[in-house]
């Protein structure tokens, strides 16, 4: 009768020890954030410091808010207006480009 009792009393520390899957969920890891975007902006020398490459995102942006005097011109030997350049890019360009304090989320 030791014998059954002993049996018993092993069977039942074996359940005892055991947890169960359903309450023990492992815990959900968070994922890591994005890594922040740092903006630095390399000035054109060309340009006189009025526009700028972010290196974050290759992108050209003015320095300030500026524009072309005279967008266009009328070239004589063409016969056409044709669009200014300022610094090598057309005022068209320059027109479109932000700015690189709205680049950077700068308020």
């Amino acid at each position: 009768m030791n014998i059954k009792v002993a049996l018993l009393i092993l069977t039942m520390t074996g359940f005892l020890g055991c947890d169960d899957p359903q309450q023990t969920k492992p815990e959900a890891k968070q994922p890591d954030p994005p890594p922040k975007v740092v903006h630095h902006f390399d000035p054109i020398t060309r340009s006189e410091g009025n526009l700028a490459v972010d290196t974050a995102t290759g992108q050209m942006c003015k320095t300030w808010d500026w524009y072309c005097a005279k967008p266009t011109f009328y070239n004589r030997n063409t016969k056409q207006a044709e669009d200014s350049q300022s610094y090598g890019i057309s005022c068209a360009a320059v027109a479109q480009m932000p700015t690189c304090k709205s680049i950077s989320g700068e308020k």
